[in-house]
């Protein structure tokens, strides 16, 4: 990993190499399931940097520039990560069910919500899927209780780097607050800790320290941002594999 994600967060990397393995040990032979967004993916590919032979950029783009799809990497130890592009939080509860009950992935990475706010715009059935989603995770960590979840918040918005007139108008603070709220609904969606079992890493508080100039283009920022986010979702699945 790179020296400034040490200066920028504080921590140094777990490395997959020969002379360092103790990311190969960890995820030796597991499987690790990224689904949802842009956020998932820009964090899954952090993932495979981390946990490949050695570190590298991963790119995650057709030739044609396509990002939109589907991805499948190989990592140290045997291990395998697959990235589901389901932007809906129903395309995650669709991805997961495709699994089965007794063929779940170790690692489970979820993040959703910024394409609902910018092309549903329905916070009722955000909120109905999201609660169909919560339901779904339980019952996977019921029947796979050392199963790793993880959700990903959605990074801070930078509206004076929004390009696009539809995200100018509809990712405001009100908007996105709003879907944030259903996350961090205890009682109905029930997803995150402490009534759900994914363990929530703050992407927004992530990306606001890190600063504007880290943003790509308002939504998406540098790759130091999601090596940062993929350290800490090994840190997680050491602190339950161990």
């Amino acid at each position: 990993m790179r020296e400034d994600v040490g200066e920028t967060c504080g921590f140094g990397r777990l490395a997959a190499t020969a002379r360092g393995n103790r990311v190969g040990k960890l995820i030796e032979g597991r499987r690790a399931a990224f689904l949802g967004d842009s956020g998932a993916r820009n964090a899954y590919g952090g993932f495979v940097a981390a946990t490949s032979d050695a570190w590298s950029d991963v790119s995650l783009t057709t030739k044609d520039g396509e990002k939109h799809r589907d991805w499948a990497h190989d990592l140290v130890g045997g291990a395998k990560a697959t990235f589901t592009w389901a932007p809906y939080a129903s395309d995650v509860v669709d991805a997961l069910d495709a699994y089965g009950e007794r063929d779940a992935p170790d690692l489970i990475v979820i993040s959703t919500a910024l394409w609902h706010v910018l092309h549903d715009e329905s916070v009722s059935r955000y909120k109905t899927t999201m609660a169909a989603l919560g339901a779904r995770v339980r019952t996977i960590e019921a029947a796979h209780p050392k199963v790793v979840i993880v959700w990903i918040d959605a990074a801070l918005v930078i509206r004076d780097k929004l390009v696009a007139e539809d995200k100018r108008v509809k990712f405001t603070d009100t908007n996105l607050a709003r879907y944030a709220k259903i996350r961090d609904d205890q009682k109905s969606t029930r997803i995150v800790l402490p009534a759900g079992p994914a363990v929530r890493v703050r992407a927004r508080e992530i990306t606001a320290l890190c600063g504007a100039e880290c943003s790509v283009d308002g939504v998406h920022y540098r790759p130091v941002v999601y090596d940062a986010v993929a350290q800490i979702i090994l840190n997680i699945a050491r602190s339950r594999w161990r």
